[in-house]
């Protein structure tokens, strides 16, 4: 769901539900694995390059674990 929230002093264009919710549990993922860039298993999916996993990981207010893939030259920076 999105559009324009707020009142005519101060409107802001938002955007929210369940997929939301995902992609920002999934950009916290980048400092706890110390990557620049973690991937969905959806967006893998449809990715034609090669792709490391970084394991599967429960995504708070997700309710249920996913998942995660980076790029191989970021995977230089991870830190199991």
């Amino acid at each position: 769901m999105y559009g324009n929230v707020g009142s005519a002093r101060r409107l802001d264009f938002t955007a929210t539900g369940p997929a939301i919710n995902e992609v920002c549990r999934l950009e916290a993922l980048c400092k706890a694995l110390a990557v620049p860039l973690v991937i969905s298993e959806v967006a893998a999916s449809l990715h034609g390059g090669q792709l490391g996993s970084l394991g599967r990981h429960e995504l708070p207010g997700v309710g249920r674990a996913i998942e995660v893939f980076s790029l191989p030259e970021a995977m230089g920076m991870h830190r199991p």
